[in-house]
């Protein structure tokens, strides 16, 4: 029995399933967006309900049997950011500072979002000025919402995860060590640099008109950065948009090399799934759930 992987990303709702190098089993199929499921003020049992049900019906449906699930979540749903910390301070007043940074960003319900820190570029004093802390804060609801769909489905859930997260734990899993790797949704570039296989760098970036702009302005802008030199590889991975982006990068003139992720070239494809699945679903929309493999 094998782990079963479950993404949900925007409206999209991706299972995977891997045994031996082999997909088994690959799908995605539409449900709410994921901000309105889990971040609605309070929980709705009703929603909760149905994506159990769709969840169940498809292992049902597709004979799957798993005994683990691992879910991975929209980095939309949570606050991560790089900030500058004192580690010589007193705990408390490292607390402090979190919850301050949190606070300015959830003014009216900060009290409501756990939040978990860990250093990063702490051998490397050239990149102090890009913050020595990674911070992520994600509210309550999402793991109260995890606790009941697994009691409901009486499926173990044992992780769950961050798609920037598990994207670029792909990528290290490909003994990649200095790239960056470009997260596209409809309305965001999650851009993460990682030096030496560990992530280095975070950066969200909201989109609203002109993406080219915002490649230029803000994406260039970091990768240029002091530190980052021995980047070479940028990597895509996100939704049903991200073959624009290499249209949009073929007119301008960097350095990178640039590509598309293609978890399949890893991983061989169970012949059962070529006939009316796999080709017509996005290798690179599915990397974040290779990356818990």
């Amino acid at each position: 029995m094998s782990d079963l992987f479950i993404e949900y990303s925007g409206s999209y709702i991706r299972m995977l399933q891997i045994e031996n190098n082999t997909v088994k089993f690959i799908d995605q199929f539409d449900f709410v967006d994921a901000r309105h499921f889990y971040l609605e003020p309070k929980i709705n049992h009703k929603k909760i309900n149905e994506v159990t049900e769709l969840i169940m019906n498809n292992l049902k449906r597709n004979n799957l049997f798993t005994d683990n699930i691992k879910f991975v979540l929209d980095s939309r749903l949570a606050y991560i950011s790089c900030v500058p910390l004192d580690y010589s301070d007193e705990v408390e007043n490292i607390n402090s500072s979190l919850i301050w940074e949190i606070s300015n960003y959830f003014p009216e319900n900060y009290k409501n979002y756990k939040v978990t820190y860990q250093k990063i570029n702490h051998e490397n004093k050239d990149l102090d000025h890009l913050g020595n802390t990674l911070i992520i804060a994600y509210h309550k609801n999402i793991a109260e919402i995890t606790r009941r769909i697994s009691e409901i489905s009486s499926l173990k859930i044992s992780n769950i995860n961050f798609d920037v997260f598990t994207a670029g734990h792909y990528l290290t899993n490909l003994s990649l060590k200095n790239f960056a790797v470009l997260g596209r949704k409809k309305d965001r570039l999650d851009l993460s640099v990682y030096l030496d296989g560990k992530l280095s760098f975070f950066l969200p970036v909201y989109i609203k008109d002109n993406v080219k702009e915002i490649m230029q302005t803000e994406i260039y802008k970091v990768l240029k950065l002091s530190g980052f030199e021995e980047i070479c590889d940028l990597f895509i991975y996100g939704d049903d948009v991200c073959p624009q982006m290499i249209n949009l990068f073929k007119e301008f003139n960097w350095k990178y090399k640039i590509s598309l992720t293609d978890p399949f070239k890893k991983y061989s494809v169970d012949e059962s799934l070529l006939e009316d699945r796999v080709e017509h679903l996005n290798s690179f929309s599915f990397t974040p759930l290779f990356g818990l493999k």
